[in-house]
C-alpha cells in the first residue's frame, strides 16, 4: 500500500465492473430501468 494504490483501485474497479456487468447481464432490462 506504500507503492501506489492505482493497483488496488484498479482491481476494485475491474472487479466491480465486471460485477455489475454480469448483474445487468443475469437481471432483466426490466430490473434496470432507472
Amino acid at each position: 500500500m506504500n507503492s501506489n494504490p492505482m493497483g488496488l483501485i484498479a482491481a476494485a474497479a475491474t472487479a466491480a465492473a465486471a460485477q455489475l456487468a454480469f448483474l445487468c447481464f443475469e437481471s432483466p432490462p426490466l430490473s434496470v430501468s432507472s
